[in-house]
């Protein structure tokens, strides 16, 4: 099983590779055969020249704890980085909002969604594809019932709101 923690240190791990190698030298130097390539190594230089050399050291550091890492976590790693990468910015923004909201919550809640995460990989493909289905039913069944409650909580504020002004 992999760390979490790991995890979310190395999505940059990818273009982290290229930006120490590219601090190293300058783009003229590696000009590679494909124009294009050569013009995505100069933004990805651009953009590492741009950070600040706190978050420079940051990245390397993370850099040095993603080659420690056993190769086969090295490889699920890049794997994942390269799958999220294929994701559509809504659905990135998405997940970097839930790494923030989990970052946020207290440790025996982080725990708790650990041992839940993990019961639900034991679960076989049919077991897990019912609990998706009971929990969009659900997400269904909240979104209407917010929906049949929203003209009852509008008018409910119209009436605090003109009591206020009384």
């Amino acid at each position: 099983m992999i760390n979490i923690n790991v995890f979310k240190k190395s999505l940059l791990v990818g273009m982290l590779a290229v930006f120490i190698s590219l601090s190293i030298g300058s783009a003229e130097e590696i000009s590679p055969s494909n124009p294009e390539q050569n013009q995505h190594l100069e933004e990805l230089q651009q953009r590492w020249q741009s950070l600040t050399p706190e978050r420079q050291a940051e990245l390397k550091e993370r850099f040095k704890e993603f080659k420690q890492l056993p190769p086969e976590e090295r490889t699920l790693l890049m794997k994942r980085f390269r799958q999220f990468q294929r994701l559509s910015p809504e659905s990135q923004e998405r997940i970097r909002g839930n790494q923030k909201r989990f970052r946020e919550l207290s440790p025996e809640r982080k725990m708790e969604l650990r041992k839940r995460h993990e019961s639900f990989q034991k679960l076989n493909p049919k077991q897990r594809e019912r609990l998706r289905e009971r929990a969009k039913e659900r997400h269904r069944e909240d979104s209407l019932k917010d929906r049949r409650d929203q003209p009852r909580r509008r008018a409910r504020e119209r009436r605090l709101e003109q009591d206020s002004i009384r």
